[in-house]
């Protein structure tokens, strides 16, 4: 009577070839790549990450400097002559003129 294949052996036999281990090796080398690629990825991600934060900083503070000049220049117009007072002026000299 002829003997049944042992399926848990050849298993291992199979997990434990030549060329299972070759193929693995293959394998894991591949993913490392792909993981290092994605790592300098992440890292120049970072850098631009980074300049642009720099950069948001310094408008941020460019920003802040152009509304303390904005406001300062709206405080000096109103402590000239505003519209209301220049229409009442005009109205007084041309009383005047007329009269």
């Amino acid at each position: 009577m002829a003997q049944k294949p042992d399926k848990k052996k050849d298993a291992e036999d199979f997990y434990t070839s030549p060329d299972m281990k070759r193929h693995m090796s293959a394998l894991i080398e591949h993913v490392d790549d792909r993981i290092a690629g994605i790592g300098e990825r992440f890292v120049d991600f970072e850098r631009t990450l980074n300049s642009h934060t720099e950069m948001l900083g310094e408008l941020a503070e460019d920003m802040a400097i152009v509304k303390e000049k904005v406001t300062f220049i709206g405080n000096s117009l109103n402590k000239k002559v505003g519209r209301g007072e220049l229409i009442a002026l005009e109205h007084r000299v041309s009383a005047v003129e007329a009269g």
